[in-house]
């Protein structure tokens, strides 16, 4: 949804999937690209990355109390 993958770690398998990605329009690539960035300001900043991690730590101490 937000990156490219491959299905199988070899030369063949990589080039095949550039020639894919790189036949995309440039339309298409920066749809995706809109969507990763967006993906990343709303889930991946520090602040949001801190707030999971305290809600993981009060969840734990919960669990435990």
């Amino acid at each position: 949804q937000y990156y490219y993958t491959i299905n199988e770690v070899t030369v063949d398998a990589l080039a095949q999937r550039i020639i894919e990605i790189m036949s995309y329009s440039e339309e298409e690539l920066n749809a995706k690209a809109e969507k990763a960035y967006n993906f990343i300001m709303n889930n991946k900043t520090s602040d949001r990355q801190i707030k999971r991690m305290i809600e993981f730590l009060f969840d734990r101490f919960d669990e435990n109390a």
